[in-house]
């Protein structure tokens, strides 16, 4: 049964969202509160994402429990800085956004024509790999310290669930990676964190492949049957 939320309004919030989360979190100053609004930022996108897997009951459910999950988690782990809890935070964001990727990769391949509320669910698809990558590679950090050194002085980066996380590190290097550019001012240097940082390279060019193919060839069916 299809809800009431449905519509291209919520994949174009959804892009904002994002495009705020990621462009917002490098530029506030890293203190206790310039973190609570990035807490915000990062709960409107949860939100957001809720709105967009709203097309079934059973996906509703289960996306407000997940983001329920990851908002408790989040903002307990900003009152209390414990690092145990911001860990458990990020895994639920991993799940959830996993998750949310996976229904916008259903929807975008199940439909027939090419719309602007398509397009925005394609660029929201590909940021939130890269926000799914820099969780990914915070995890990574957690379990094996020292998976990401600075270049140059090959400083360990400081895990995102330390009192004053620097989650923008592993968003800055997630986003490097999806899009090849390697500036190569962070470096993964333990065997997982190369073998997901290259993946993620892969991942990127294979959705940009794949998407560029079938949004021309929705275009060149719809200009095949219905010729202007």
């Amino acid at each position: 049964m299809e809800l009431l939320l449905t519509g291209p309004l919520r994949f174009h919030y959804l892009l904002v969202s994002l495009l705020l989360l990621i462009i917002v979190y490098p530029l506030v100053v890293q203190t206790t509160e310039s973190y609570l609004l990035i807490d915000i930022l990062l709960s409107l996108t949860l939100i957001a994402g809720i709105w967009v897997v709203s097309e079934r009951h059973a996906q509703v459910a289960l996306g407000i429990l997940l983001s329920l999950l990851t908002l408790a988690t989040l903002w307990y782990a900003a009152v209390t800085f414990n690092p145990l809890v911001a860990l458990t935070s990020l895994v639920l964001g991993f799940v959830f956004f996993s998750y949310t990727i996976s229904l916008l990769l259903i929807h975008l391949f199940r439909q027939p024509h090419v719309t602007l509320g398509e397009l925005s669910a394609a660029v929201s698809c590909y940021l939130l790999l890269a926000i799914n990558g820099a969780f990914l590679f915070a995890i990574i950090d957690y379990l094996l310290p020292g998976s990401f050194v600075a270049l140059g002085n090959n400083v360990p980066l400081p895990w995102a669930g330390s009192p004053v996380p620097h989650f923008s590190n592993y968003l800055y290097f997630s986003i490097t990676s999806l899009t090849t550019l390697g500036y190569g001012d962070i470096v993964p240097v333990t065997p997982p964190a190369r073998v997901f940082s290259s993946l993620e390279s892969a991942i990127g060019q294979i959705y940009l492949t794949v998407l560029v193919a079938r949004l021309v060839g929705l275009h060149i069916s719809r200009t095949t049957r219905y010729p202007e």
